[in-house]
């Protein structure tokens, strides 16, 4: 005789046993029957009821693993790439020394860079 195979739901661990006409399922020695929930690696043995024979070539064992469902699927989060502007240049300021106004500050500036070009002069 030929005989339906128990069939496997991985996303509930449930073996859903088939009836079949003088056939007994069993997991662990014990008749089983319509779905079954597993929590660990389960093999269903396929037996032919007394008086009866299986087809020559019929699988006898099927196994079936288990999944972890206590453990929960990872969630993947999209993340937007932030878009931020670049700092702007800063503006630029100008610095006065007491008593210096806008006009006379590049004088000054010039006359300080010939001083010191004079002072490095005389201490070489």
């Amino acid at each position: 005789m030929g005989v339906e195979i128990p069939k496997f739901d991985e996303s509930s661990n449930t073996i859903s046993i088939p009836e079949v006409e003088n056939v007994v399922f069993t997991i662990g020695g014990k008749p089983v029957e319509g779905d079954v929930v597993i929590t660990k690696n389960t093999t269903v043995r396929v037996s032919p009821k007394p008086g009866y024979v299986l087809a020559k070539g019929v699988e006898r064992n099927h196994r079936f693993e288990a999944r972890k469902l206590d453990q929960p699927t990872p969630k993947v989060q999209a993340v937007e790439p932030s878009v931020e502007e670049p700092p702007k240049p800063a503006e630029p300021v100008e610095v006065h020394t007491a008593g210096s106004t806008p006009e006379n500050v590049n004088q000054q500036a010039s006359q300080a860079e010939a001083g010191s070009r004079t002072f490095g002069n005389r201490n070489r």
